[in-house]
């Protein structure tokens, strides 16, 4: 059996903690070329922009991960005040779902970003990948 890592960093963590090297492989979190391949659909993006209320002039920060506290949610959310002051149109969309989400919107509300954050909830891999 092996186990699976998603950074070297992790693997050598693993490694640490006595797990012998050759039983962790290192598969890296993040997009597959077929996603990252397509052209856009100038269609599909215009009706995202029009269902999630975002103009053409918004900048859009995007996560696409499970709600927990290790994914860093909290540190966009934290430092968006300061991007907001050079960045007035700017968006944080969080795609997604998990037990962290209400932590995250009293952060994003105690921040006084809320405004700027978009939960989009839980997407199929399909609608990720359009």
């Amino acid at each position: 059996s092996r186990i699976v890592s998603p950074s070297q960093s992790t693997r050598e963590l693993l490694e640490l903690a006595g797990i012998p090297g050759d039983k962790v492989e290192v598969i890296y979190n993040g997009a597959s070329n077929d996603m990252l391949s397509n052209k856009t659909d100038t269609d599909a993006m215009n009706k995202l922009r029009a269902k999630l209320n975002l103009k053409n002039e918004d900048k859009v920060i995007l996560t696409v991960s499970r709600l927990v506290p290790s994914k860093g949610h909290e540190e966009i959310i934290r430092i968006l005040p300061r991007l907001l002051k050079e960045f007035k149109n700017l968006k944080y969309l969080i795609v997604g779902e998990g037990g962290y989400e209400k932590e995250l919107r009293n952060l994003a509300s105690e921040e006084g970003v809320l405004s700027n954050v978009i939960f989009e909830g839980p997407v199929t891999y399909d609608r990720v990948k359009d």
